[in-house]
């Protein structure tokens, strides 16, 4: 997962807007927009800002992320598993 998806997935969990996100991590709406977009890839500063305007800490963040990822590589290698029967 990429970060600025993970960070996009937190605050809609949250129910915040990226205003408000914008502000609580000290950045402009537009810049935050980007990193969602995964159009700019953030700072570690940054990160740790967002982190906190998230109200989760910098390790949490990065375990949410380290969870997906190991979900969509779960999900590849069901989607071959699939593939490989069908075509045997």
């Amino acid at each position: 997962m990429e970060i600025g998806t993970a960070i996009r997935d937190l605050r809609r969990a949250q129910k915040i807007s990226q205003k408000t996100l914008a502000r609580r991590a000290g950045i402009g709406k537009s810049y935050l927009c980007l990193i969602e977009t995964n159009t700019r890839i953030p700072t570690l500063k940054m990160i740790e800002s967002i982190a906190k305007g998230l109200k989760v800490s910098y390790v949490k963040f990065y375990l949410y992320m380290i969870k997906a990822e190991v979900r969509e590589e779960e999900q590849m290698i069901h989607d071959i598993l699939n593939l490989l029967t069908n075509y045997i």
